[in-house]
């Protein structure tokens, strides 16, 4: 009798909760339609994912053409449309440099700091030269790394954070002088 009791309980929660979710995600779509029928889809933020994690991982070669013979430890893999922010604490067998990947368009990488994984893959990225065995910092980007000029290391981490859907965008700007 008490599991019958128990499974009526957790199955009227259940309704009770999709019910509140489906009420509050109609209630928003109808406050924010001006009267013109629009997609749905138009009133969502992008999706979005959170992500907490610890893991010990060993170093590998890179695939970065050019970087052949370094080590590296991919945090965060490169994921097409997605940016992760957060942050990472890091203890590593060796002083490692951080490396954000920043996902671009290949005819965009006019003179600027590259890792590419091949004619078609190509991403910006920021090298922070910090040489060190522990660390805490946040980032924000396509993909994170962690990173020797060869020396092979085992890295421990914990990331948190979140990943969200992106967009690619192209603008360029230029001032003209007086």
């Amino acid at each position: 009798m008490k599991m019958i009791l128990m499974g009526v309980a957790t199955a009227a929660m259940l309704g009770a909760i999709f019910l509140s979710w489906s009420m509050s995600e109609q209630a928003a779509i109808a406050a924010s339609d001006d009267g013109e029928h629009m997609d749905s889809m138009e009133h969502m933020e992008p999706t979005s994912h959170e992500y907490r994690f610890t893991q010990t991982t060993d170093s590998a070669l890179s695939p970065g053409l050019g970087h052949e013979t370094h080590q590296i430890v991919r945090v965060l893999e490169p994921s097409d449309g997605i940016i992760y922010a957060g942050t990472v604490s890091y203890v590593a067998s060796e002083p490692i440099d951080i490396v954000i990947l920043h996902e671009m368009n290949n005819e965009d990488s006019r003179g600027q700091a590259i890792w590419r994984i091949d004619d078609d893959r190509v991403y910006g990225w920021t090298f922070m030269d910090i040489d060190s065995k522990v660390g805490y910092f946040e980032y924000s980007g396509a993909g994170l790394l962690f990173h020797t000029g060869g020396d092979e290391f085992t890295a421990t981490y914990t990331a948190v954070g979140s990943a969200q859907e992106s967009q690619v965008l192209n603008i360029t700007s230029s001032i003209d002088a007086p």
